[in-house]
């Protein structure tokens, strides 16, 4: 056996992960995401996660729903959240030849909070307004009988984290 065999190589071949303390760049990920993704505890005790529209503003989330249904058992039941937004993605390596090497660039933010749900008949049109802010400039109407049949989430932000994934170990955030 060659003598090389048994001699370990080092090498550094690990992707980094990057906190991100500036709440302003963690702002900037919700805000640039086109949907989250909704942490939620089923009845019996197991994630749930959903796709979800949203809107933004003044660390509070707003969501939308039907009016009954599954989700809204479960936030009756348990009303903490954890969501999630991911922008960027792009595969990356180290070493083309290296399965290890690979990973995901991207960034993240992970909100959590309490589900409150808006029953004011204003308040809910204020926060349908956010929601499709995020989405588009056009202005909205909403019928009283739209607002009534609609079921809008108001979720103070308790805790904001982000993250950058995917980084080599020579590059900077």
């Amino acid at each position: 056996m060659p003598e090389a065999w048994h001699k370990p190589v080092k090498t550094d071949i690990r992707m980094k992960t990057i906190v991100i303390e500036d709440k302003q760049r963690i702002e900037s990920i919700i805000l640039q995401a086109d949907a989250c993704f909704v942490g939620i505890t089923d009845l019996e005790g197991n994630p749930y996660v959903v796709p979800m529209n949203f809107g933004y503003e003044n660390d509070t989330l707003y969501l939308h729903s039907g009016p009954e249904g599954g989700k809204i058992e479960m936030l009756q039941r348990n009303n903490n959240v954890c969501i999630t937004f991911s922008l960027g993605h792009k595969l990356v390596y180290q070493h083309k030849q290296v399965a290890c090497s690979y990973s995901m660039r991207s960034e993240s933010a992970m909100c959590r909070g309490k589900v409150e749900f808006i029953e004011d008949m204003e308040e809910k049109r204020h926060a349908l307004d956010i929601i499709m802010r995020h989405y588009t400039k056009d202005q909205f109407s909403y019928s009283d009988p739209a607002v009534r049949n609609v079921k809008v989430w108001k979720v103070p932000v308790d805790q904001m984290t982000g993250k950058v994934f995917g980084l080599r170990a020579d590059e900077k955030p």
